[in-house]
């Protein structure tokens, strides 16, 4: 039940700065991702289930799988922090699903910030955005359940919805560390294979806050199975501690 975008369509050059490709062995798009910080990206911990075994690295700054466009920057990852939660136990559940990626340095320093890179914020409280409020979901992920992948990246509007309401759809699958989004009746606008690790970012005066880490679903925006986030602001403690810990590393 990985996550990409269904029902979105073609975002525009520099419109999503934060966004994050990861790739398997410098060539395979694997999944999403955001930039919190120059050092610092924020993903699913499920991306990483063959790390070490498989090598990744990161592409800040991109629209076009196919297209160099000059705006890119890529990096290799020098430490990898999958939630110390995210265990054999909990894989099933998909809680505690995130991780946080340390950048390797190039040329003494990280991601530099353009008009093509820049980070996302994260949130400052728990009750920054209600139910109901629209926030926009991104990747490369599958366009459709027939594994097609876009070669641009792609966006969709979706709406925050309650957790009560997709706990019962999910048969109580759910966590608190959890939320989810998208058109529970009708479905057609979701992430799907391939997004899983991206953001779902919610903008209010300007300032647009990661809110949701891409995680997984039932199927890709099928009717009364909207897809399903990994809460960032439950991980705040979590992300500052490592952040913290980590800023003497080359």
């Amino acid at each position: 039940m990985l996550a990409s975008i269904v029902g979105g369509w073609p975002a525009r050059k520099g419109e999503f700065p934060w966004q994050v490709a990861i790739l398997e062995d410098g060539k395979y798009h694997s999944c999403g991702g955001v930039l919190i910080d120059n050092c610092w990206v924020l993903t699913a911990a499920h991306c990483f289930e063959q790390y070490p075994n498989k090598t990744y690295s990161i592409v800040v700054g991109d629209l076009s799988k196919r297209v160099e466009e000059g705006t890119e920057q890529e990096f290799e990852i020098l430490v990898v922090h999958v939630h110390e939660n995210y265990t054999e136990e909990v894989t099933d559940s998909n809680d505690y699903d995130i991780a946080l990626l340390r950048l390797r340095k190039k040329n003494g320093r990280c991601a530099q910030l353009t008009d093509h890179v820049r980070t996302a914020c994260l949130p400052t409280s728990a009750n920054q955005f209600p139910d109901g409020y629209k926030c926009v979901i991104s990747g490369w992920g599958n366009t459709n359940t027939d594994d097609f992948s876009p070669n641009t990246l792609m966006k969709a509007r979706v709406p925050l919805l309650p957790h009560a309401d997709c706990s019962r759809r999910y048969r109580n699958k759910m966590t608190p560390r959890m939320l989810c989004a998208g058109y529970l009746q009708t479905g057609g606008v979701d992430t799907c294979n391939g997004d899983s690790g991206g953001p779902l970012v919610c903008e209010r005066d300007g300032r647009w806050t990661v809110w949701g880490i891409t995680s997984f679903g039932f199927g890709c925006a099928s009717p009364g199975f909207p897809g399903i986030y990994s809460r960032v602001v439950n991980f705040l403690p979590w992300i500052n501690n490592i952040i913290g810990e980590i800023v003497h590393l080359p």
